[in-house]
């Protein structure tokens, strides 16, 4: 799930070395030789650079917004009266100092002496009251509010901050709350897939049939992907295909999410075999089994061919007698879930439970067989794949978590919010986002924050972490009252 590191990168001195061909031209033979341990590369280009006949200096503003602007305009000021300013080559410049730079390299641009009419007029003495500011010192004063606001009720800096922020909250929310509703309408899907194929409306038996086979063909890409791109398999995927395939990005679309498709197929296909009538003795144990370890070996065995691990040995065999195992105790597991679900009652019946808890119970058993199959796979595996296989139990354990705690705020918050008043949810998320926003945005509290560690501040101090889930699950729970 993590690529191979890239070798051929490159270093502070072949950056710098560039740097010293593209300004000064030639390069001495000793700064070319890459074979030659970095640092000493490093000391041998601050030695030519420094014997440079020419030497060049650069003034830095650093940040920090209003307060470094002021700072670097005052720095600036200094420069100039003592007939410094000129003897610079260069300009680097960060945040607030970026602002009063921005400001320096505009005004020199556009004067009509440049650089040495700047300098003659920052050296004006302010406090001389003879004396008359430039005009673009004056400017910088009244036009860079926003580096200080004015935080008056009814000045234009405060509704301003208002406008502009409630203006890009809107935009925001336009463009997201779509993509937010998205995934709540999986669940909605799932449920409405689970209701069909009543005996008042049969579905196709094709249609059943094909549903099932793309999950069968799903589940075995995803077995396939998760045996083939072991770490310690990699001196069998050489060839530029396989390595096209590795990294985090090529898990998730191979094996991640064919997975997890395939136990949204096998639900709703299992949803319209019960919804038509289909009873569970129509399965046995026998049958559970063998099709769990056929499904599992099979894919493991078209891995080893695939990658030409023809050489037989008795760590190879051991592999494989676990991967049949395993197989056969996932399927012998599966059916007694099954078994264990309401026998009489179609599925169609109680949609909502089936699609909150029905793919996180698939989810649950292939966790379970991913963890009885490392354990096993520890005697004869190594550290590598391991580390392997516990990232793809955290994949899965995740998605579990995630799809039975959203299906349930779908499923169940309608409900919840008409047991309540929906005015006092209201109430509520108006309250906790104004307490957020004061929280963390307002600097008398920052300050108190940094001075003091009693109990109560510490415990203001947390209360962002906690009211931030309430907020969002209220918004959630309002989302999902537009998807109902």
């Amino acid at each position: 799930m993590s690529t191979k590191p890239n070798n051929r990168y490159l270093t502070s001195a072949s950056a710098l070395v560039e740097e010293y061909r593209l300004l000064h031209g030639s390069i001495p033979d000793a700064l070319n030789e890459e074979s030659v341990p970095e640092q000493i590369r490093l000391q041998f280009l601050w030695k030519q650079i420094h014997s440079l006949p020419e030497k060049r200096a650069a003034l830095c503003l650093s940040g920090g917004g209003a307060r470094s602007a002021t700072f670097s305009l005052g720095v600036l000021r200094a420069l100039a009266r003592l007939r410094l300013l000129d003897k610079f080559d260069y300009l680097s410049t960060v945040s607030g100092g970026g602002y009063i730079g921005g400001w320096l390299s505009t005004w020199i641009h556009r004067h009509p002496h440049g650089l040495r009419g700047v300098m003659e007029d920052l050296s004006t003495d302010a406090q001389n009251s003879s004396a008359r500011e430039p005009f673009a010192v004056s400017w910088l004063r009244n036009y860079c509010s926003y580096l200080g606001l004015s935080p008056r009720l009814f000045s234009a800096d405060s509704w301003t901050v208002v406008v502009t922020y409630l203006s890009n909250l809107i935009l925001n929310w336009t463009l997201l709350f779509p993509i937010f509703m998205i995934p709540l309408l999986v669940p909605r899907m799932v449920i409405a897939l689970a209701q069909l194929n009543t005996p008042d409306a049969p579905l196709p038996s094709w249609l059943f049939h094909a549903v099932l086979t793309i999950s069968l063909g799903l589940t075995v890409i995803a077995l396939i992907y998760l045996h083939t791109f072991r770490p310690t398999l990699s001196k069998h995927r050489r060839s530029l295909f396989w390595q096209r395939l590795e990294g985090q990005n090529s898990f998730i679309n191979a094996c991640l999410l064919p997975l997890i498709t395939s136990m949204s197929g096998f639900t709703v296909a299992w949803a319209w075999f019960r919804n038509g009538g289909g009873i569970l003795e129509q399965f046995s144990y026998s049958q559970a089994v063998l099709g769990g370890a056929v499904l599992h070996t099979g894919s493991w065995l078209f891995s080893a061919f695939m990658l030409k691990r023809f050489n037989v040995s008795r760590w190879l065999l051991l592999e494989n007698v676990t991967v049949a195992l395993t197989g056969a105790l996932g399927g012998w597991l599966l059916l007694n879930v099954l078994k264990s679900g309401p026998k009489e009652i179609p599925i169609a019946h109680y949609a909502g439970w089936f699609a909150c808890f029905a793919i996180p119970g698939l989810l649950a058993i292939v966790l379970m067989i991913l963890t009885i199959f490392t354990g096993i796979a520890s005697r004869f595996a190594q550290e590598e794949d391991l580390e392997w296989w516990e990232r793809m139990k955290s994949w899965l354990f995740v998605i579990l978590i995630t799809w039975t705690l959203l299906s349930a705020v779908v499923v169940f918050g309608p409900g919840f919010l008409a047991w309540f008043d929906i005015d006092v949810f209201s109430v509520i998320a108006t309250l906790s986002g104004i307490m957020i926003l004061w929280l963390r945005f307002n600097p008398k509290h920052a300050a108190r924050r940094e001075v003091s560690e009693s109990p109560l501040t510490m415990w203001i101090e947390q209360l962002p972490t906690i009211i931030t889930p309430i907020f969002m699950l209220i918004l959630l729970l309002y989302l999902v009252l537009g998807c109902d």
